[in-house]
């Protein structure tokens, strides 16, 4: 009866209102937003997910789960790129495309619509919360002091490129030491201060590092090879070196290093086999004016979503200004974009952050002018001299002065949540090795999605998981949907 209700309702709505008038922009997304809502609870009720769990439906894609219950067309579009902003924000917010190509948007129903409602009806105050330091900073930094506090010790600077089985344990972790600490350094600080704040840099301290400056001069990136000054590997030995080993290495990286491990057990195989990562692409902007000033209408508080592909996002992040230290002009305004970057073949780490500045600058050239209407000169292109640069150059030069990156590398890659395929997940003590436990948002961990709150859920449950000590975790499953007050 309910689903029969919400039926007529939306039906009716579209057929004696909204249908001959379907070019006013506020009327088709009012009518978009209540169709996807109005389609998600007959969906929910049609096939039991109160009783059998949402993750039921993680077979099926979510547009075409809607469309299987009558949402409308103009709503789900008829592709990939005519979609209702409502249902393109789910595909954008987490970079839901395989391969970075926009025309083929993916993402598992039941898992979609599981963080959907999570954030639409479990939200606190608001429905994000604006840092006001970077994520590295205001999350991972706490997490690793508090970690240090507890007595754990951090080894930098060693990349693992094998982990080895005699059929039942891992037996061995095979680990190349990168570099060497500058002599009589016997820990690395990886922290730089920054008004007051422990703050990761965005490259190594090299004046920690043997011959950092040297290795400076080379333009060694430790993150993107694993053994560039060719030292000699050590192997870690079961009941010398560790007894259990988290394995909480980005999945896009596991291929690699991993093979021993697949061939030993088909489920961890097919794991692989079946897991999904994309290149994504940001850049971020210093201005010599406030957002007001840019012609941006909304609160500076919005974030803007669905807009042109691939750079499909933004957010004002002026609040950071404090945060940071200008030596010369202050910025009077942050902004950050950012989106998905897709994949080619032959394709270096150089080549893709020549993508994602050439993609940047179309953007401000094309795209730039609705979000910042007083931004742009006659044309529709950024006036240029709005970027801050300490350097005062001219034109398009002075993006130099800005920021742009494209992740490249398998562990920088962001891991998506495609139908069908997140079923072969495993969760973390589904290793198939009794010392070997998994963690990461790749894991099945009960969010199924890129973000650090499900990396943080698996990471409780392998530590639930190893010390036998049972606690509830909040995330974890779907009782919060089907459990009664």
């Amino acid at each position: 009866v309910i689903c029969a209700l919400l039926a007529h309702l939306r039906d009716g709505l579209w057929n004696d209102i909204v249908a001959e008038r379907v070019d006013d922009d506020e009327l088709r997304i009012f009518f978009t937003c209540v169709d996807a809502v109005s389609t998600a609870a007959i969906g929910i009720l049609s096939d039991t997910l109160l009783e059998r769990g949402l993750t039921a439906i993680d077979g099926e894609d979510f547009k075409a789960w809607l469309k299987r219950h009558g949402a409308h067309e103009v709503t789900i579009g008829s592709d990939t790129l005519r979609e209702a902003p409502v249902v393109r924000s789910v595909y954008d917010m987490a970079f839901c495309f395989t391969g970075g190509d926009i025309a083929h948007g993916s993402v598992a129903a039941g898992a979609a619509l599981r963080n959907m409602i999570r954030l639409g009806a479990t939200y606190r105050t608001a429905l994000y919360f604006k840092m006001q330091a970077g994520m590295g900073d205001t999350v991972f930094g706490p997490y690793y002091e508090v970690l240090v506090k507890r007595g754990v010790h951090f080894e930098y600077f060693n990349w693992v490129t094998a982990l080895r089985t005699d059929g039942t344990d891992v037996t061995s972790i095979e680990v190349v030491p990168q570099v060497a600490l500058r002599p009589g350094l016997d820990t690395y600080d990886p922290f730089v201060d920054v008004n007051g704040l422990k703050c990761w840099p965005s490259e190594p301290r090299w004046e920690e590092l043997d011959d950092g400056s040297g290795l400076r001069k080379r333009g060694i990136d430790f993150d993107s090879e694993a053994n560039p000054l060719n030292n000699t590997p050590n192997t870690l030995q079961k009941g010398v070196d560790f007894d259990i080993a988290v394995l909480a290495i980005p999945v896009g990286a596991l291929p690699a290093i991993a093979g021993d491990l697949a061939s030993a057990r088909p489920r961890f195989a097919k794991m692989l086999e079946s897991s999904r990562t994309c290149m994504t692409q940001a850049f971020q902007l210093w201005m010599t004016v406030d957002t007001k000033s840019l012609g941006w209408k909304a609160s500076t508080a919005s974030i803007s979503g669905s807009y042109v592909e691939p750079l499909d996002t933004y957010a004002d992040m002026s609040q950071l200004i404090p945060r940071e230290h200008w030596l010369g002009e202050q910025p009077k305004s942050i902004a950050y974009f950012c989106g998905v970057l897709a994949d080619r073949d032959g394709e270096t780490a150089a080549d893709a952050k020549a993508r994602a500045k050439e993609a940047a600058l179309d953007y401000l050239r094309h795209a730039i002018g609705v979000p910042w209407p007083d931004a742009v000169d006659e044309h529709g292109e950024l006036r240029w001299d709005l970027l801050l640069d300490s350097k005062n150059r001219a034109g398009a030069a002075r993006f130099d002065a800005q920021y742009w990156r494209a992740n490249f590398d398998s562990s920088e890659r962001y891991v998506l949540t495609p139908p069908r395929l997140v079923l072969d997940r495993l969760a973390a003590d589904e290793s198939g090795f009794p010392n070997l436990f998994l963690a990461g948002d790749w894991t099945r961990n009960g969010l199924d999605a890129g973000c650090v709150e499900a990396a943080t859920i698996s990471g409780l449950q392998a530590a639930r998981a190893i010390s036998g000590v049972q606690f509830e975790i909040v995330g974890e499953n779907d009782k919060w949907l089907t459990d009664a007050p």
